[in-house]
């Protein structure tokens, strides 16, 4: 499996997605998922290979910053004094949380079974 390395410049992420707060990269480099606080706050998905997005996904505040699961299923998303759980395939809420003053995610660390 080849790795897949693209560019795009501040302006051009500006331009497709608004004022950026956050980036992060699912694990298999297809798809990026940047938090815009331009239009509203929001996720967007944007496809890797052609850069273009491909979904966006209404937040209910201001995200600060993104952070995956390791097997990239779920999108942990903090910003407004909450941090919400999302499913990285489709944006559905999964869970939110109250926490007040967060602004990042240093780490998501899966349970041990």
């Amino acid at each position: 499996m080849g790795s897949r390395v693209s560019t795009w410049t501040a302006s051009e992420c500006a331009e497709n997605t608004g004022t950026r707060t956050a980036v992060v990269a699912s694990p298999d480099g297809s798809t990026l998922y940047v938090a815009s606080a331009a239009d509203g706050a929001g996720v967007y998905t944007i496809d890797t290979d052609s850069l273009q997005v491909i979904g966006r996904w209404p937040m209910l505040g201001d995200v600060s910053d993104l952070r995956l699961s390791n097997d990239g299923a779920r999108l942990y998303a903090a910003g407004d004094d909450q941090l919400s759980v999302l499913d990285a395939a489709n944006g559905t809420l999964l869970n939110s949380v109250a926490a007040r003053g967060v602004e990042s995610i240093l780490g998501v660390e899966a349970p041990s079974s």
